[in-house]
């Protein structure tokens, strides 16, 4: 989705593809952006998008982004029924995913680095944010790297976030609880590292 269009901006059309009922899940958009910056990227995720792409576009890039936003689809015309019209579908597990590109190691190691940067980066991010208190960024983080989150079948993440975002809305929550909430995060992304790390052995 470009941002900068004549007649309905991007904002504006993901508005009104939402109000059709199609959720992030149902039809992920990413948003194609000249801007880079932080409120920038706020306002795309806030906006109803689930992930954005600087211009000028890198066209592996473009291909790593939507890959990591796509799920698995038993029929291609049931993307565009609203989630009432149909069940929800599985996501292709990380593992699956870079099973299916073994014959491309150099892009399974490039592929792989995003979630590595994403996990490497979100322990440090929960601590900044939970300092903060900053409710409104860590439910657009939650919501920028569910679809990451959702490569891998067995973890407590995203519960472990959703607690923190709780711990940090209550005004009655202590430091403790926090930290604990933010080590429990620590200790999830370190695992998922590790399985990355053995896919890498694998197959790049």
């Amino acid at each position: 989705m470009d941002i900068q269009m004549p007649v309905m901006n991007g904002y504006e059309a993901i508005q009104k593809i939402r109000a059709m009922g199609f959720t992030n899940e149902d039809l992920p958009v990413v948003a194609l952006t000249a801007y880079a910056l932080d409120d920038d990227k706020f306002k795309v995720i806030e906006s109803g998008m689930n992930d954005y792409i600087a211009k000028p576009i890198d066209p592996n890039v473009l291909y790593k982004t939507v890959i990591k936003n796509i799920r698995s689809k038993s029929k291609l015309e049931e993307d565009f029924l609203p989630t009432k019209d149909k069940e929800k579908e599985e996501v292709i597990n990380l593992s699956a995913l870079v099973k299916s590109f073994k014959d491309d190691p150099a892009f399974v190691t490039d592929y792989l680095k995003t979630f590595e940067r994403e996990f490497t980066e979100l322990p440090l991010e929960a601590i900044k944010l939970s300092k903060q208190r900053d409710v409104n960024a860590l439910t657009n983080l939650i919501h920028k790297l569910n679809p990451s989150i959702r490569r891998f079948e067995k973890t407590d993440l995203p519960a472990q976030l959703n607690t923190l975002k709780d711990l940090i809305t209550r005004k009655d929550s202590n430091v403790a609880d926090i930290e604990q909430a933010v080590d429990d995060i620590q200790e999830s992304c370190d695992e998922l590292l590790e399985s990355i790390y053995t896919l890498k052995l694998e197959y790049a």
